[in-house]
């Protein structure tokens, strides 16, 4: 069956009123809007039992429900596209800084060691924070963490235990 205007524009109301959204919740609010627009007209409302009955038939007609899971799927996956965009937008400012900030940290290094004024562990850490904020904002990790169980293979338990130290053998 087509969907009717009218009802294209309920289904629109639905949706907005959110995640608490109920039919009863619509055709309480459709009633309110219509009494406050209708108050020098002659027109009959419908009664909420009226209003409710015909939201039930479109909802199942025009698959209400399923449509607003497709249409929170959407909006969920252009949200997690916009954020994956900013965050790519992120790194590669962040990249950029990294590399200019090597380039400016190696010409101070070359400076403050030309007039004996740095030290070689100052010179060290500098450069090494710079390379580390370029590789983490080019998503290669500064470290990597494996664990495997015999043979290399995956760690079999039966269980998961975690030690906690004390207080006083925390250091």
């Amino acid at each position: 069956m087509r969907e009717t205007p009218e009802s294209a524009l309920s289904f629109e109301h639905y949706y907005s009123l959110g995640e608490d959204r109920t039919l009863l919740l619509l055709a309480q609010r459709t009633r309110e809007d219509l009494i406050k627009k209708n108050q020098e007209d002659t027109k009959p409302i419908p009664t909420e039992a009226t209003l409710l009955s015909r939201y039930k038939k479109w909802s199942t007609e025009h698959k209400w429900q399923e449509r607003i899971i497709v249409r929170d799927r959407q909006k969920a996956e252009e949200k997690r596209k916009k954020l994956e965009k900013e965050i790519d937008a992120m790194n590669d400012r962040q990249a950029m800084i990294g590399t200019t900030q090597q380039a400016r940290a190696i010409k101070q290094i070359e400076a403050l060691i030309a007039a004996e004024k740095f030290g070689a562990l100052a010179s060290v850490t500098l450069l090494k924070l710079a390379l580390e904020a370029e590789r983490e904002a080019r998503g290669a990790s500064i470290s990597k963490i494996e664990l495997t169980g015999a043979g290399g293979g995956p760690i079999e338990t039966s269980g998961i235990a975690i030690y906690l130290p004390k207080k006083d053998e925390e250091k």
